[in-house]
């Protein structure tokens, strides 16, 4: 369909960079270059705008905690399913090259957020 939709529980230590899927179904979406919406709850969606409020600070409290992408270390439900994938990251483009192009996707994702925010200002800042 030529999208992504992702769901984060948090954008503190996500859960989503911790599973071994969810990483690598982020890597493949990057590689096929498919569009990916990252969602997350609304309280989660203030908090870290919230963050980006704080400056360089909170946008480095933000990048520290969305770049923990350690795909080796990432684990499955089913150890059947993370030894499949974990074998088919080792044999084509390795841990390093997934663990880079998640981050990247993070990044990118929080570029956006932050644009989002600006936006956001700039219109109440219209409205008043």
């Amino acid at each position: 369909i030529g999208c992504m939709v992702a769901l984060l529980d948090s954008w503190e230590e996500p859960k989503y960079l911790t599973r071994i899927w969810t990483i690598y179904e982020q890597y493949t979406a990057s590689k096929l270059g498919i569009t990916v919406d990252i969602i997350m709850p609304a309280q989660e969606s203030i908090t870290i705008f919230q963050q980006m409020r704080k400056g360089e600070a909170g946008i480095q409290h933000i990048k520290q905690s969305l770049c923990k992408v350690d795909a080796e270390a990432a684990r499955a439900w089913d150890p059947k399913d993370e030894k499949k994938v974990n074998e088919l990251i080792r044999t084509t483009t390795g841990f390093e090259k997934v663990n880079a192009d998640v981050k990247r996707s993070m990044v990118k994702w929080v570029g956006t957020a932050v644009a989002q925010l600006m936006n956001e200002i700039v219109e109440s800042e219209v409205e008043t």
